[in-house]
């Protein structure tokens, strides 16, 4: 509405009752088809706005198509963006999705197929639009009894006493030895020491060094096993922004390098790894390592700094459909 009407409501308003003159009184534009879009259902009291917001009919699942699936949700994702400049492979984060806007997207898909459910974590669980067409068409699209006979029903674990092979290994040694798996058994068997001076871009070691064992914030000891290049992290690569980037530990940035290098010695791909049925089990006792001083909090740093993250991490950021897990046994679990 215009400026000159607005104030003519709000001045409508606080003449009708002295008493709302006490009080907070706004009259704000509202996009109705953008609010009803992020309500799971809608109350009595704005079913008349809802009416108005939307004159399209939810189909029945069982009639569409691929096409249709694929219309529905770039259509619906354009309308919540309020624009179609994006690539329908870059994760829905990265093209301007947060949470707020990936419930309004739920709940506009969901509200276009009639009787199907969506998880309010939809954004998460697939991470793209065509993740995500992928799975509602396993929702919508016919099931053809072949492929019913061919699935042979639900998976099972194998026997006990089955025999389990490590496919692909990775690694990050200390002390300059190569990061390769058989380095690192040489230079166990050869007993070097891979021990040195901490590295000077971590932090200050004359600040916080004293050959005195009882001084109070210091530390007695100048050597250390330290993973050289820890802070050479390529966020880009594994789509993590320079932000996010600096609100991890360091922890978090070897455990998504390792998990990757190790699948890609196993014979995958960054394509082939997306949707993997896979499983992210880590183990770790401490985190930290490059500085002593506790960081700033930040939007990421929850997250950033956590134990969770470490596996939820890799098995978000490499799109993997299994559980994850990461335990804490003290040093049994480093």
């Amino acid at each position: 509405i215009e400026a000159s009407k607005g104030l003519a409501a709000m001045e409508a308003i606080l003449a009708s009752s002295p008493r709302l003159r006490t009080g907070t009184v706004c009259v704000a534009r509202i996009k109705w088809k953008a609010l009803m879009g992020q309500l799971p259902r809608v109350p009595p009291f704005l079913s008349r706005f809802a009416a108005s917001a939307s004159s399209a009919k939810a189909m029945p699942v069982g009639n569409y198509t691929l096409d249709d699936v694929k219309a529905l949700v770039v259509g619906s994702l354009t309308d919540v963006l309020g624009n179609d400049d994006f690539d329908i492979n870059t994760p829905l984060m990265e093209i301007g999705l947060d949470s707020l806007a990936g419930v309004e997207f739920r709940n506009r898909l969901q509200g276009s197929m009639e009787g199907l459910e969506l998880s309010p974590t939809l954004m998460f669980d697939y991470p793209t639009v065509p993740d995500l067409i992928d799975y509602i068409w396993t929702q919508v699209g016919p099931v053809e009894d072949d492929d019913l006979a061919a699935s042979g029903g639900p998976m099972v674990g194998g026997a006990v006493g089955e025999q389990l092979a490590f496919a692909g290994q990775s690694c990050r040694n200390p002390g300059g030895c190569s990061n390769h798996p058989g380095d690192f058994w040489r230079t166990l068997v050869s007993g070097q020491d891979t021990s040195s001076d901490l590295p000077s871009e971590r932090w200050d070691m004359d600040a916080f060094y004293d050959p005195d064992m009882d001084a109070p914030g210091k530390t007695h000891v100048r050597k250390g096993h330290f993973v050289v290049g820890i802070d050479q992290f390529d966020g880009e690569f594994f789509g993590v922004k320079e932000a996010e980037q600096r609100s991890m530990d360091p922890h978090q940035w070897l455990t998504l390098e390792i998990s990757y290098d190790a699948l890609v010695a196993s014979g995958f791909t960054k394509e082939t790894m997306n949707n993997l049925d896979c499983g992210v089990y880590v183990g770790c006792a401490t985190l930290g390592g490059l500085s002593p001083d506790i960081p700033a909090a930040g939007p990421f740093t929850n997250i950033g700094y956590s134990y969770s993250g470490l596996s939820g991490r890799v098995s978000h950021t490499l799109s993997f459909r299994g559980p994850c897990f990461t335990i804490d046994t003290a040093c049994s679990s480093t």
